[in-house]
């Protein structure tokens, strides 16, 4: 019976009370809803990082120049065709190799044109890296040989020159700044599915050419960069290691070299967003105790007053 009154007389003081029950009650609310909607919010993000290393990084890594060297670099420091080649015959542990050849180009079409980041690659490139072509197709051995004037543009910058992505077999002008040439349309690359990832990109647009044509257009034969997919279930810093063993015994002074695995990038990216969570959701939680102290204090007051 003790129990059942005391319900009773705590159920008479809430009603009593109306108002400051109310906001007692919605202090907690809100303080415990920040905590679970912050912590929800950083999970969801490091799944969603996860899933797009899963689907666009896993097994994949890059052989970039160290540009901060003690000493000049020379020609035979860069890439050449011989030493893609040369990796490629690593059959144990690669799978597919591209060079990269990048330089910023103006595309244009009409009256409109814009700024964009074109990738010189080769035909293997969509094993290196992922590509989901929402229209068209991806370059073959014969785009490469001929120096064919094709391009894949994304779907940001096909809306903004066509205001659609059925643009395939249209005609653009890409110029570097010394050098003009018309490409066609061969195909049309899919926004990447990933949140994070289009959110960080802002207007950042990209195309695709033949490394070949893109050689040609930047006057060089060379790379700094060469993209890999390694053999599936190896170790991509050890794959990295071996390609660099093979540039030494090339005759190539392998220090100059990093490797860069994609899953280092997803790694910090990860640990980032789980600081952030953790500390946002620290402030939030002491917010709550320092609210749950002042109702404490406020309950105590209520119960001095009536003794």
């Amino acid at each position: 019976m003790l129990l059942i009154e005391t319900f009773r007389v705590a159920l008479q003081s809430i009603w009593a009370n109306k108002m400051r029950s109310s906001l007692t009650i919605l202090g907690l609310v809100i303080g415990i809803l920040s905590v679970v909607v912050i912590t929800t919010l950083g999970n969801a993000a490091q799944a969603d990082m996860s899933s797009a290393f899963d689907k666009y990084g896993k097994g994949k890594l890059n052989i970039n120049i160290n540009w901060n060297l003690d000493r000049p670099l020379v020609y035979r420091d860069l890439f050449s065709d011989d030493d893609i080649t040369a990796v490629e015959g690593l059959k144990d542990d690669v799978l597919a190799v591209s060079p990269e050849l990048r330089s910023w180009m103006t595309i244009k079409y009409g009256n409109k044109e814009r700024d964009i980041d074109i990738y010189g690659v080769n035909h293997k490139y969509d094993q290196v890296e992922t590509i989901n072509l929402l229209k068209g197709r991806f370059f073959t051995e014969e785009d490469l040989m001929g120096r064919r004037n094709v391009i894949i543009i994304d779907e940001k910058i096909a809306r903004f020159l066509f205001d659609t992505t059925d643009c395939i077999g249209e005609v653009v002008t890409l110029t570097t700044g010394w050098y003009t040439t018309e490409m066609k349309i061969i195909a049309v690359d899919k926004l990447k599915d990933s949140a994070i990832i289009n959110m960080t990109q802002g207007d950042y647009s990209y195309g695709f050419i033949p490394v070949t044509l893109a050689s040609r257009m930047n006057f060089t034969d060379r790379y700094s960069r060469m993209m890999i997919h390694a053999q599936q279930n190896r170790d991509t810093k050890n794959v990295g290691e071996r390609i660099l063993n093979l540039l030494e015994r090339r005759n190539k002074d392998k220090s100059i070299y990093r490797v860069y695995a994609h899953e280092d990038e997803f790694n910090q990216v990860s640990e980032g967003i789980g600081f952030l969570t953790a500390t946002v959701s620290g402030i939030a939680a002491i917010s709550l105790v320092v609210g749950g102290v002042g109702i404490m204090n406020i309950m105590l007051v209520s119960v001095t007053e009536r003794t």
